[in-house]
Order: structure tokens, then C-alpha cells, then sequence
């Protein structure tokens, strides 16, 4: 009964505000907090934390569900939240809390310590569905779980502050921070080789180190396997935005074509090619082309900076300071016109000529190839040829559908 009392009086607030603006939908709460994570459980539901309270959806952040955070009758401010093995939920600062079911008490299960042994803080925390997790927060504050929360360790990172920790495709985990060089405050992306159950610290992927430094980074994405995306500042301290890519899980890195002038804070695709970037002003950009380029979506305010971006089946929620969540429906399909499988995915200089006989097993002539930008709109159509000429595309995704007497094939291209 508690809960419902509280969620009936915050929600019942005159100051309380839900907008439409543009293709986003803004809910405002005055709960005098910043919200500043979220997490997605295997069913979509979505959480958010901020100071002493989760909010809780069903429902793509249509409608949302308020509670506190107590232990033993206390109210305990989280900085981070994310589910474990079984949606378990797990939040954190400067103690890590439990709760079996969204609404139900918390229960405390560590405090947080850095390597040293003193009392820190966590600001990032992830659990993969195996029970294998890992956190972090400033002063080389890092902490490991192989038993979905039940006992805590500390261990060695690789930078000075962690922005980010989240577990991908398998038991490996990527962290993005800063590090304090000899020649300035640089980027720093490593991955937890969890593979077979070895390894017990952050490796630097070095890859990137080569392309990043004085370049800092706050977050990262995946768009796929291997496909990375990571996000931060171009000059540590000072305006402007970076934004790399990589495909090939870190070996090699991109700079975007296009970016976004300030700071991105938080970031989350859709699939391998639709993908949003929050900043510390407010703004929300997208991408269409996997990472490429970057328009504005959503013109926001500096008093709202984006601290957290999740997405739950086609919907992107944006976790903002000032008790502020923003809801966005997306819809994310492929041309109509290229609904036939992919058959193959290709990394493509602009200028440089495509012979689709080196990518397709094409065994009867060509009747018709056509290209396809991501909306559907015909760039190129009508050609006999095995050839694909690029030089009179612009840089972005493209899908080549190619018709044969027996069969449709489709090749997409990211052009760079």
C-alpha cells in the first residue's frame, strides 16, 4: 500500500508535465532528482533510477510505475540499476541493493570499496543473463559478480574514471572511461575476456588507443556483432563531440562523417543501422547508416543533459537530469522494396566500384539491379551490369537488390 500511496502523490503533482514534442513524448516529474540510468529486462519492461526512486514500465514508457527505494524502512539513493540472472534487480552508489520484484523491499548486499579499500561509489553497472556482472565508478573503483549479485569483489580496471560497463552479445564485457596520460586526459575502451571463464580484468583494446587519444569517451553502443560505436568529447575540457566506429570489434576504428557539437553522454541502436546519441545539452541526435552521420532529432536544454539512452521493442526512452524522460516510437524495418534476406554486408569506399560477382553467387544472368537508400528511395536502378558504380553516391547505407531469372539477392553496403 505504501507504494501505491506514493506513486499516486508524485503522479498527482500540478507540476507534473507530459508533452508531445515533435516525435517525442516528454514526461516530467517533480521528484527533485536526476535520473541517471536504465536498464531493459528479457521482457521489455523498462526501469529508471533517480536519487531514492525506480520508475517501472510495462508498456515502452507509455505509463510508468513509481517506487522507492528503502532498506529496512531507510530511503538509499541508487546512481545506477540494471537487471541480473532471472530480471533480478540490482542498484548502486555507494552500497549495491537487491530486489527480486520490481515494487518489492531491497535488501543490501555489499558496499562498495575501490582497490585500496576505500569507500567509493559505483556509477555504472551491468549483469549478463549468465550471473556474470561487473561495475564501476570514479577513483579506479571496479567490482566483479560471477553468482548474479550474491558476492562482490574488487579488481583492476584500465582507466581512471569508468564511464560506462555493459555486457554484449556473449560473457565479454566492453568499458569506456577517461585515463590521465603523460600527455592529457585520453579514451580508453577495453573488453573483460570472460570467454571459457578466464580472465579477470579489463583489457585495453589497443586499436583504439591509436585513433583516441585526447580523444575522451563517455559511452558506447553496439549496433552488431562486432559493430562498436563509442561517443564523447572531441578535446578533453573543451566543445565538440566524437563519435568512432568499428566494425571488427576494435581493430580497427572510424571517425563519423558527421557529428553532433556537443559532448554525447548516452547511446543505443535500434538495430545496426538506427541509432541514437544523447549530449550533456539536452540534444538527441540519430543515425541511419550504422554510426555514419548524425542529424538533430530532439533540440533539447542544458538544464536536461541525457544521461542514460535504453530501447525496448522499437521504443527509445532517454533518462534526463531534472526528473525527465523522454519517449520516442520507432520504426525500424528495411525498405519494403529489399524484404528478401541479406545476403551479404560490405564496408565500401565511396568511388570505388562494387562487382557483385566477387560477393554473390550470381548463376544466370542479371535482369535488373537496383540501389536503395535507408528510406526506400531509388539511387540507382535499371542496370544489366554485374558493376556497381559509387562514385555518384553520397556516403550512407544502401541495399543492392539484384534480380536474376531465378532468384532476388540483396547486398548492403555502408559507403564511407
Amino acid at each position: 500500500m505504501m507504494n501505491l500511496f506514493i506513486l499516486v502523490l508524485v503522479w498527482a503533482l500540478p507540476s507534473t508535465l507530459c508533452a508531445v514534442e515533435g516525435d517525442w513524448l516528454k514526461h516530467e516529474l517533480s521528484l527533485g532528482a536526476d535520473f541517471s540510468d536504465a536498464d531493459v529486462s528479457s521482457d521489455g519492461s523498462i526501469v529508471v533510477v533517480g536519487g531514492a526512486f525506480v520508475l517501472f514500465s510495462e508498456n515502452k514508457g507509455q505509463k510508468w510505475d513509481l517506487y522507492p527505494i528503502e532498506v529496512n524502512g531507510e530511503s538509499v539513493s541508487a546512481a545506477t540499476i540494471c537487471f541480473g540472472m532471472d530480471d533480478t534487480l540490482f542498484a548502486a552508489a555507494g552500497s549495491i541493493l537487491k530486489c527480486r520484484v520490481v515494487g518489492e523491499k531491497w535488501t543490501w548486499i555489499a558496499d562498495v570499496k575501490n582497490l585500496n579499500g576505500a569507500p567509493s561509489y559505483l556509477t555504472t553497472m551491468d549483469i549478463h543473463p549468465s550471473g556474470t556482472g561487473a561495475a564501476a565508478g570514479p577513483n579506479d573503483t571496479f567490482m566483479r559478480t560471477y553468482d548474479n549479485g550474491l558476492t562482490w569483489h574488487t579488481f583492476l580496471g584500465s582507466c581512471d574514471e569508468c564511464c560506462k560497463v555493459e555486457f554484449l552479445h556473449d560473457t565479454s564485457a566492453i568499458m569506456v572511461g577517461l585515463d590521465d596520460g603523460s600527455l592529457g586526459t585520453f579514451g580508453v575502451v577495453a573488453r573483460w575476456p570472460q570467454e571459457g571463464g578466464g580472465g579477470h580484468n579489463f583489457i585495453p583494446i589497443t586499436g583504439f588507443l591509436k585513433i583516441a587519444h585526447n580523444y575522451p569517451v563517455y559511452t558506447f553502443a553496439s549496433a552488431g556483432e562486432g559493430h562498436l560505436v563509442v561517443g564523447g568529447a572531441k578535446v578533453f575540457g573543451q566543445e565538440g563531440a566524437n563519435i568512432s566506429i568499428s566494425t571488427n570489434h576494435g581493430e580497427d576504428w572510424l571517425d563519423a562523417k558527421t557529428w553532433p557539437s556537443k559532448r554525447v553522454t548516452a547511446m543505443v541502436f535500434v538495430n545496426e543501422d538506427i541509432g541514437y546519441a544523447g549530449l550533456e545539452s539536452g540534444d538527441i541526435y540519430a543515425t541511419f547508416d550504422g554510426g555514419l552521420n548524425w542529424t538533430l532529432d530532439y533540440q533539447g536544454d542544458r538544464e536536461r543533459p541525457v544521461n542514460d539512452l535504453v530501447t525496448s521493442e522499437g521504443a527509445i526512452i532517454a533518462a534526463c537530469s531534472r526528473s525527465t524522460i523522454l519517449v520516442k516510437q520507432v520504426v525500424a524495418s528495411v525498405p519494403a522494396e529489399t524484404e528478401s534476406p541479406v545476403v551479404r554486408q560490405l564496408t565500401v569506399r565511396r568511388g570505388v566500384p562494387i562487382d557483385l560477382q566477387d560477393h554473390m553467387q550470381i548463376k544466370s544472368p542479371v535482369i535488373e539491379s537496383s540501389v536503395y537508400n535507408q528510406v526506400g528511395m531509388v539511387s540507382q536502378s535499371g542496370s544489366k551490369s554485374y558493376v556497381i558504380r559509387t562514385d555518384q553516391l553520397l556516403t550512407g547505407l544502401y541495399y543492392i537488390v539484384v534480380l536474376t531469372a531465378e532468384s532476388k539477392e540483396i547486398v548492403k553496403i555502408l559507403l564511407i
